[in-house]
This record gives C-alpha cells, sequence and structure tokens, in this order.
C-alpha cells in the first residue's frame, strides 16, 4: 500500500515538473548541427519561453533578436537512453516545422525535412 502511494506521488510530482504549461530557461551557450554534425559550442545569449496555453514558443537571442514559433503537436514527456527526462513537441515558424526537445541543462531545435538545427546548453 504505502509503495503504491509512493508510486502516485512520485508520478504526479514527474508530470507536473514536465508537463508544465509555461516555463523560461536562459541558455549561455550553442552549437549548430548540420548533416549531422555538431559545431563547436560556442557562448550566447537566449531566453525561451515556453507557453503551450497560448500555443507559443518564443527564443528571445543576442541584440533583440525574436523568434516565435506555434505549437502545432501535443507535448510528450519521454526519457532518453541514458535516463534523462525531456519534454518534447513540434512548432512552426510559418514556413517549416521543428522538433524542440528541452531537457534539464539543453534544447534541441531540430528543422524536421533538413534535420539541420540549433542546441542551446545552459
Amino acid at each position: 500500500m504505502k509503495l503504491k502511494i509512493f508510486t502516485i506521488l512520485f508520478l504526479l510530482c514527474f508530470f507536473s515538473v514536465f508537463s508544465q504549461n509555461k516555463f523560461v530557461r536562459n541558455y549561455t551557450l550553442f552549437s549548430i548541427v548540420k548533416n549531422n554534425d555538431m559545431s563547436e559550442i560556442k557562448p550566447t545569449k537566449a531566453t525561451v519561453i515556453y507557453d503551450y496555453t497560448s500555443k507559443k514558443i518564443t527564443i528571445n537571442k543576442l541584440e533583440d533578436e525574436k523568434e516565435t514559433y506555434t505549437i502545432i503537436s501535443k507535448t510528450q514527456n519521454s526519457k532518453n537512453k541514458a535516463g534523462e527526462n525531456y519534454l518534447e513537441t513540434i512548432a512552426t515558424d510559418g514556413n517549416y516545422n521543428f522538433l524542440f526537445r528541452f531537457s534539464e541543462n539543453r534544447v534541441m531545435i531540430i528543422n524536421i525535412i533538413t534535420r539541420n538545427g540549433l542546441v542551446l546548453y545552459k
């Protein structure tokens, strides 16, 4: 009985952390993904605002550059092979669809067609 209660509480905590409707994350490093290769990691300053209620993901970059994406899929929570939890969704900029995968210390933003994209790190 205690194990069932603990399991239920654990699952509620897990899903409340990774099923948030809105969160803001700041990143200080980035790398480019192109042709399955990753560039060297370089410094940057970016803030990503994920808001599932308004179906928007906003990226504020250096020099007041702003990118806005519209979420077009459900959000999925899962674990990778290393056991790291992540939140994943698909969003569009109006021209292309991108896979957004948020983990504890990074976000991957990958164009679904070209498989090229960007990784931002904390």
